[in-house]
């Protein structure tokens, strides 16, 4: 199910122009990625144009239907190294605020559920 929220940061793209982009970049039309998605056209024309915004499930299926780089939306760029250390995403946190901190943990917390969740 959707969760009804709008993006309020109006210098940050809406995730939902963030999959459009990349549903494009695959030449994915609305109905081609809502057949690998299992939604409809009209959730997809929600979600792109920011009426609605996935669920957190649906964020890591669509990510990987479009090889999208969730990090790219994050940070405004792929920063994917499959050497980074512990230490490493350590310094990265001790730079952000207490809130971007928090924030960032939870995303780190909802990520290692899923590939838990995954392997089992």
């Amino acid at each position: 199910m959707n969760q009804k929220r709008k993006t309020t940061d109006p210098g940050k793209i809406s995730f939902g122009a963030f999959i459009k982009k990349h549903r494009k970049l695959k030449g994915y039309t609305q109905k081609t990625l809502s057949e690998k998605w299992d939604k409809t056209t009209k959730a997809i024309s929600e979600i792109e144009n920011g009426h609605c915004y996935p669920t957190q499930e649906d964020i890591f299926k669509v990510a990987q239907i479009l090889d999208m780089s969730l990090d790219e939306y994050v940070f405004g760029v792929s920063r994917y190294d499959p050497t980074i250390s512990i230490s490493e995403i350590n310094e990265m946190l001790q730079k952000l605020s207490a809130e971007d901190q928090a924030r960032a943990l939870v995303m780190l917390k909802n990520i290692c559920s899923h590939f838990e969740e995954k392997n089992h």
